[in-house]
């Protein structure tokens, strides 16, 4: 199930599909180009991810094992590059956890907010969920942002609840009711 989705004028049109093994050259070219930027906001990926045989078994491991019990992982192209990855990954009976990463270059221009909306459209419709989840860290201002247009409502703090670049942070947890 590939969507276009476009909110308004300003924003670039994307296009979110299901994570395929065809998508693993342009997956490790985003990882690669990416892996600095990422890891300032985020805990880093295995080093499997950065070569292309690991990245081929991790992707193939995923794509078997997704579903609408356990997870559906997503790319984010604009034309034939990934720009984002957008994934909902735990899929609970009373609701779902969502997850994305958009590349430096792409940052500001709506990304982002398209990928969000099209996981909150599969949350509602295919996966007919009560509420989804997201986290941020408290440092992460921009997808608080995303959130936060999109009608997530803060819920609650973790202390120390992730570890980036040796620095526990906090986490801040948003709740979307379906």
């Amino acid at each position: 199930m590939s969507s276009n989705v476009q909110r308004n004028r300003q924003m670039h049109p994307i296009t979110l599909s299901p994570l395929s093994m065809k998508d693993c050259d342009a997956l490790l070219d985003f990882e690669r180009r990416n892996k600095g930027w990422f890891e300032q906001h985020i805990p880093p990926r295995p080093t499997r991810y950065f070569d292309r045989v690991g990245l081929a078994s991790a992707t193939q491991k995923l794509v078997q094992t997704q579903g609408d019990e356990s997870h559906l992982m997503y790319v984010v192209y604009q034309g034939t590059a990934i720009v984002a990855r957008a994934n909902i990954h735990t899929i609970c009976p009373d609701f779902v956890e969502i997850g994305y990463r958009v590349c430096k270059a792409h940052v500001g221009k709506g990304i982002a907010t398209q990928a969000v909306a099209a996981l909150l459209d599969i949350s509602r419709h295919q996966l007919a969920t009560p509420y989804v989840l997201a986290k941020v860290t408290k440092e992460n201002h921009a997808s608080q942002r995303v959130l936060e247009k999109a009608g997530f409502v803060f819920s609650h703090k973790e202390r120390n609840g992730t570890l980036v670049n040796g620095n526990h942070l906090e986490l801040w947890y948003y709740v979307y009711n379906c």
